[in-house]
Parts: structure tokens; C-alpha cells; sequence
């Protein structure tokens, strides 16, 4: 459920054009590639600094993975926004990020989700039946190159679950956070690993968070592009660590990185 609803009728505005925040005819557009688990919150926070820069904005949201390497190919990114910091490193090492740019933007942490299954499974309980599992399926975003999905792995690996036979047969494997999240919501699978945000986003699950210390801290470092460096990225790089948007982000259920 979206947050700040005073936004979204902001966003219709500014959809329709209307006067009351009309934008100069030499507005710039600037596209912003980011993970796919900011979705919601950063559609809102981009209504804001359309109005508070008169620069147009619009996200562009997939796995941190498939955007970086779209935007090293040349993709038409005016910033970037990871949710992990290796993928923004990659950027970084092969001159695709303005480095003085670069800033931590947000945290987040890692949730269980179920809608019918049962949550003490999902406690560490001793004795817990394995077999579960694998006829309810865990869904996880890809665990090799997806930011969530990697600190998912790096959480079952230290809570000891990783190697269990039946925790291998139940992972189900997507590109993405959210289309993790989607499994789990239409019943094709009985559990999920996501982000806190996301699961904030459905209340009606059931959410056991995972302790921050089975896995790496999750942060979401943000850049302008290198090749479309301008005055205009810089701006809405600004806009989105101000005050007014991290309101927004945290109602959304992330946290604000310090910095």
C-alpha cells in the first residue's frame, strides 16, 4: 500500500500536466535506473523532486545486476541506484559512475514471508520439519547476482539451513526481489526471503525479520552516470537524500544510510 497518499494525488497532477506545477518547456528528463524493491517509495519520492527541481524523472526498476549491466552497455541512465554496493563497484571500476557522486543512500533488512504457512519454522525452532519446506516452496531472488537474494543465501548459510537437503529442493530461484514477493502472494510458493520494505508494502503476510547479523549490512548506494553527468542528475541526486524524501522512504519501510 502506498505511503504519504498526499503524494499520489501530487503524481496525478504532475501526470496530467496540470498548472499548478506545470513544468518549463526545457525541463530535463532524467531517467533513473535503480533495484527493483524500490519501486513504490522511489515512484513517490521522484513526484516530489519533479516538483521541487522542474526536472521530469522516471524510474526504471529491474535487479541491481540486469540495470548495471544495461547501463555499462550504454543505456540511456542519468543515475543509478544498487541494492548492494558490489554492483555499484563494478560501475565504479569500469568508469561508468561520476565516483564523487556516490553516496549511500538507504538501508533495508531482510524479512521471512509467509500468507498461510506457519512462522515458528521460521524461528530457528529446534527440531523444525525440513520436509515442509520443500513441498511449500521458499522463493528467493536469484542468489548468485541478485542483491537480495545473495544476502538471503549469506543469512541460510549462517543460520546453518543452507546445506539441508530440503531447503535446496524448496528454493525457487527469480530475477528479481519483487518477483519473488509475487510468488508468494498468488500461493506459488509457501514462504519468501525479501526486504522488510516489501513485506511492510503487504501487511496482511506473516513477517519473521531476519537478525541483521547473518548477513552482510544491506545498503543502497546511489550515483550519477558518468556519461550523463549534469547539473540536472546532480540536482535530483540532491533532492532524493533530502529530508522531505527520506520521510517517504522510511514510511516505505527503509532506513536512512548515514553518511
Amino acid at each position: 500500500m502506498k505511503a504519504l497518499r498526499g503524494f499520489v494525488g501530487l503524481k496525478a497532477l504532475v501526470l496530467a500536466g496540470a498548472a499548478l506545477i506545470a513544468l518549463p518547456a526545457d525541463a530535463t528528463e532524467l531517467r533513473v535506473f535503480a533495484a527493483a524493491s524500490l519501486t513504490d517509495a522511489l515512484d513517490d519520492v521522484l513526484v516530489l523532486c519533479t516538483a521541487t527541481t522542474g526536472d521530469t524523472a522516471t524510474g526504471i526498476y529491474a535487479g541491481s545486476g540486469t540495470i548495471a549491466r544495461q547501463i555499462d552497455q550504454g543505456a540511456p541512465a542519468d543515475l543509478y541506484i544498487s541494492a548492494n554496493p558490489q554492483w555499484m563497484d563494478w560501475l565504479e571500476q569500469r568508469d561508468r559512475i561520476a565516483g564523487a557522486t556516490r553516496t549511500d543512500l538507504l538501508g533495508n533488512r531482510l524479512a521471512f514471508v509467509t500468507d498461510t504457512g506457519d512462522t515458528d519454522l521460521l524461528r530457528g525452532e529446534a527440531g523444525r520439519p525440513w520436509a515442509y519446506f520443500a513441498e511449500a516452496r521458499i522463493a528467493v531472488a536469484d542468489t548468485g547476482s541478485v542483491p537480495a537474494g545473495i544476502y538471503a543465501r549469506q543469512a541460510l548459510e549462517n543460520l546453518g539451513w543452507w546445506e539441508q537437503p530440503d531447503i535446496q529442493a524448496a528454493l525457487v530461484q527469480s530475477s528479481s526481489v519483487r518477483e519473488a514477493l509475487t510468488w508468494v502472494l498468488r500461493g506459488e510458493a509457501g514462504f519468501g526471503i525479501v526486504y522488510a520494505s516489501d513485506a511492510k508494502s503487504t501487511p496482511h503476510l506473516k513477517t519473521v525479520l531476519i537478525d541483521q547479523k547473518h548477513h552482510d549490512p544491506i545498503r543502497y548506494p546511489a550515483a550519477v552516470v558518468a556519461d550523463n553527468d549534469s547539473p540536472e542528475a546532480r540536482r535530483l541526486l540532491a533532492c532524493l537524500k533530502g529530508a522531505e524524501a527520506s520521510d517517504i522512504f522510511v514510511n516505505f519501510g527503509f532506513s536512512i544510510a548515514e553518511r
